[in-house]
């Protein structure tokens, strides 16, 4: 993993069946990208979790991580907090044969300390919302808005970096053969995000991706994968478009 030292200590714990309590530690020592006045210094993520399953449909999540990674080049220490809501949406009662969507909302909490660079240490509040949905033949339609409200803690300056984002996406097995196939289109919109905080590049993209999977076993599966990408930058760089393909065999 990049070359990483690492350990790992997680657990769980479920006092109901619609209740559960996740925790995770991970320390490990970056050896290519040490940081040269601390090198033996260790990097540390500590990531807190609860989950609860109100009824049947409906999901509340919440969460705090603390990411200090003092080891790196370029040392810095995080913490994050937000909370997470899903609602199923069954819209046969609207009318028959309408399919259950789902909408999700998120608030969260960030504030980052550049050890090395305190011009760039900031604090940020995220909100988002994006809903799902199948259709037919094995589509699914989905939308997400992001809004971010910044600052910088040096100079006082406020931003609104947000992000929109649409997909249509397809999964279909091929009967019992052991072939699957899969295929995304999708749009995504940045504004405001002159920043070097904002963590956007002001750009708009379109996507489209595709892929196919072989796999008879539970073990072994081959795949071919292709995505083209057009990016428009809002500023003055010239537009560009990318093309990446991707073929191989996975263990799982």
């Amino acid at each position: 993993s990049q070359g990483e030292r690492s350990a790992l200590v997680s657990g769980q714990w479920s006092p109901t069946q619609r209740l559960s309590f996740s925790s995770q530690v991970n320390t490990f020592q970056s050896r290519l990208f040490l940081n040269p006045q601390e090198p033996d210094v260790p990097n540390v993520d500590t990531n807190l979790a609860v989950n609860w399953r109100l009824f049947d449909g409906t999901e509340l999540s919440g969460f705090t991580n603390r990411l200090r990674h003092l080891g790196n080049l370029f040392p810095t220490d995080e913490k994050r907090s937000g909370l997470l809501a899903r609602q199923r949406l069954p819209l046969n009662w609207l009318m028959p044969g309408l399919p259950t969507g789902s909408l999700a909302g998120r608030v969260e909490r960030q504030e980052t300390r550049n050890v090395s660079a305190p011009a760039l240490d900031s604090e940020s509040d995220l909100v988002s919302l994006g809903y799902s949905t199948p259709l037919f033949w094995h589509f699914t339609a989905s939308l997400n808005q992001q809004w971010r409200f910044l600052k910088e803690l040096t100079t006082g300056a406020q931003s609104r970096p947000r992000r929109f984002s649409a997909s249509l996406a397809n999964y279909s097995r091929l009967g019992r053969s052991g072939w699957s196939v899969r295929g995304r289109v999708g749009y995504e919109q940045e504004r405001d995000t002159g920043s070097v905080n904002s963590f956007l590049a002001g750009q708009d993209r379109v996507v489209g991706e595709t892929g196919v999977r072989y796999g008879r076993s539970t073990d072994l599966e081959c795949f071919a994968d292709g995505r083209v990408e057009h990016v428009q930058f809002a500023g003055t760089q010239q537009d560009h478009v990318e093309l990446a393909l991707m073929t191989g065999a996975r263990m799982l």
